[in-house]
């Protein structure tokens, strides 16, 4: 299954099209005009910090795309995964998962557990999958959040495919899990940011530090820059034939917003990658003809599809 996100931009023309190509489910953010105006754009529901675009922010909006979905027999969820809220934060997160549970929102993709003992307790049971905001890394952290009814994990882009199997290998079968196909390589890892998620049009991490900002004469003191000004694309698309046998168990997550790779265009990417996800296997020929030239296999590629051979 191939999951993306759709925004303030997405139309039912485009979702048309989308689950023409293939794509079985959705994911979106929701920022409601009293959430922006009563905390900004610079706290946001779900790590997205640009004004309006990767957002859905009108009611009837988010209802109409979420009935057209259904009506195409696909599912889609709301991501709530800031790594925490405020006390202040929970009204309103309340008022909003009640305006979705009403529209038959098929479930929410969240990180802090505070929230989701919430929702429990509150006896929502609807599905729940944990963000890889979380930092699920281990089977000890699967049985740790089982026990709060999360259905599907969202795997951390540093998990290497032989963990990644591991964890299929020693789970129930009911239990789902959901891997990046593109994206950024940081450094830190979702989990471990508590910075900026693009506000400024900028991510914190691919901010680059002059060194004449660093003491001269303190302990840094002619040290490198901390932190790189070019994030690194990153492709998983090697997961595809190395997972084929657990397909009923793998979600395969496209996060066009924020591919990493720059010139590919969102539309042009998704029907290159539900093509990939037809073949039984998967060589460095098709992998490039899918993103081009932002392949560089040194630097981009996650697993090595070639692992003994190199450049």
């Amino acid at each position: 299954m191939l999951i993306i996100p759709i925004n303030h931009l997405s139309t039912t023309e485009n979702l048309q099209e989308f689950i023409n190509d293939g794509v079985d489910e959705f994911y979106m953010g929701y920022m409601p005009k009293e959430w922006y105006q009563t905390y900004g754009w610079e706290v946001s529901t779900n790590r997205r910090f640009f004004p309006v675009i990767p957002h859905i922010i009108e009611p009837a909006r988010a209802k109409n795309l979420i009935s057209f979905i259904h009506k195409n027999k696909k599912k889609i969820f709301l991501a709530l995964n800031e790594h925490y809220y405020t006390d202040k934060q929970y009204n309103l997160l309340f008022k909003i998962i009640d305006l979705f549970e009403g529209s038959g929102i098929d479930g929410y993709i969240i990180s802090d557990l505070a929230l989701i003992l919430a929702m429990r307790h509150k006896g929502i049971t609807s599905d729940i999958h944990l963000s890889t905001c979380a930092g699920c890394y281990n089977l000890s952290a699967v049985s740790f959040y089982r026990q709060f009814g999360i259905s599907r994990f969202t795997l951390p882009r540093k998990l290497s495919i032989d963990e990644i199997v591991y964890l299929l290998d020693n789970t129930p079968d009911e239990v789902g899990f959901e891997v990046f196909l593109m994206g950024e390589w940081c450094k830190f890892g979702d989990a471990f940011c508590f910075s900026s998620h693009g506000f400024n049009r900028e991510h914190f991490c691919s901010t680059p530090f002059k060194r004449y900002l660093i003491d001269k004469n303190g302990p840094l003191a002619g040290e490198p820059n901390i932190l790189s000004s070019n994030p690194t694309p990153w492709c998983g698309l090697c997961l595809i034939s190395r997972l084929k046998e657990y397909h009923k168990r793998i979600t395969f997550k496209l996060p066009i917003r924020s591919t990493g790779c720059p010139g590919l265009e969102s539309k042009t990417l998704i029907k290159k990658v539900t093509k990939l996800l037809k073949q039984k296997t998967i060589n460095l020929k098709q992998c490039k003809e899918v993103i081009g030239d932002a392949c560089q296999r040194d630097l981009a590629c996650a697993y090595q599809l070639n692992p003994k051979k190199k450049g």
